[in-house]
């Protein structure tokens, strides 16, 4: 069975798929941020030049949130608790 978003170079392609049928879905998403301790303590300690740090991701998750319809977003606290440093 073909790939239908990989195109004949092998590089990824959109596909259209408005015909297809609506389905419950459940993604699950991780990262790793990296950074030196001061950095880290520098954003709790609000220090950081450009701004709030945390307020700019929250915003941006935000706009993922509503972009995707998603259900229900990490709060502040639900984050923190998932930081190891």
């Amino acid at each position: 069975m073909p790939l239908t978003h990989i195109n004949d170079q092998g590089r990824a392609r959109m596909v259209d798929v408005s015909e297809k049928a609506i389905t419950h879905r459940i993604a699950v998403a991780a990262g790793s941020i990296y950074m030196q301790p001061e950095t880290l303590q520098a954003i709790i300690d609000g220090q950081i030049k450009k701004g709030d740090v945390l307020a700019v991701a929250q915003v941006a998750g935000g706009q993922v949130v509503a972009h995707l319809g998603v259900d229900r977003a990490l709060r502040r606290e639900e984050l923190a608790a998932n930081l190891r440093i």
